[in-house]
């Protein structure tokens, strides 16, 4: 994988397979155990994908029937779906190949290209036909990495900052929140059960956001959640008081205590930033 060449040219996913990189001859996404479980895409301009090279909206696999052009039914979270979520969680790569199908500036006029490394940076669903897909965004990795002071440290921890156009979060900071909370979201206890080597699937969330408003990417800015109390905390719909109440426009866990363990410890500076926001906006 790491030999690899910017549109370096491939005659078809056989010769995808064969090299190891796109371990499935026919659908357009596929986990590989030989590039230590990154998942590959293959855009071919079959689905509603946005290409615009350094970033990419694409559609999740799957919600038509054999032939169809458009979706028939609602894609489903498995197999390629749930291959994109495990590697939004776990801030994995996604490899990239573009088909000549797609027929775009940024397609080769034969066989299958290498686009490069792309992080997923948001996920959202939309109906289309009627029926609901799902959307990824993927950013461009970029090579180039940023240090903040010299990678300066804060407590044990060092911070380093590296660009994808947007940052990518530490992957080990959000492993060991989830882990100390077991999966489960401190909001409202949930742990979500998958068919995946993590059995359970939550998200890391920022108290304080890392990108919008630079919070730092350290355990004690981050919460173990659900995907709901996620969404919920990301647009003004909870957060804390200085003893981790939960203040929340819904009534079900307004005043209820954050669920907690002895091992992670909340900043109390990036609590009051997050409250500031939600008072706001209320």
């Amino acid at each position: 994988m790491n030999n690899l060449k910017i549109k370096q040219n491939f005659d078809n996913k056989e010769a995808l397979f064969t090299a190891g990189l796109h371990s499935l001859k026919r659908a357009g996404v596929a986990a590989n155990k030989e590039t230590h479980g990154n998942v590959s895409i293959v855009l071919s301009g079959k689905y509603n994908d946005i290409d615009n090279g350094n970033n990419i909206i694409y559609t999740g696999p799957g919600g038509r029937e054999k032939g169809s052009v458009v979706h028939t039914k609602d894609q489903e979270y498995k197999n390629g779906n749930v291959w994109l979520h495990n590697s939004y969680t776990n801030i994995k790569p996604i490899l990239v190949f573009r088909k000549a199908s797609l027929k775009n500036n940024h397609s080769p006029k034969k066989g299958i290209a290498y686009g490069g490394k792309f992080y997923i940076d948001s996920i959202w669903n939309e109906l289309e036909n009627g029926f609901l897909v799902y959307k990824y965004k993927l950013v461009e990795y970029k090579p180039t990495v940023k240090t903040t002071a010299g990678n300066r440290k804060k407590g044990n921890k060092k911070i380093v900052k590296r660009t994808i156009d947007e940052c990518v979060r530490l992957q080990e900071v959000v492993e060991n929140v989830k882990n100390w909370n077991n999966n489960m979201c401190q909001v409202c206890g949930v742990r979500i059960p998958v068919k995946t080597e993590r059995e359970y699937y939550s998200e890391g969330a920022h108290i304080k956001g890392f990108q919008s408003d630079d919070g730092p990417d350290i355990e004690a800015n981050m919460l173990c959640l659900c995907p709901n109390h996620h969404k919920m905390m990301d647009y003004y719909g909870l957060t804390l008081s200085d003893d981790l109440k939960i203040i929340s426009i819904d009534k079900e866990i307004h005043g209820k205590k954050l669920r907690m363990v002895q091992e992670h410890k909340i900043s109390t500076e990036f609590v009051k930033f997050n409250r500031k926001k939600y008072e706001e906006k209320h």
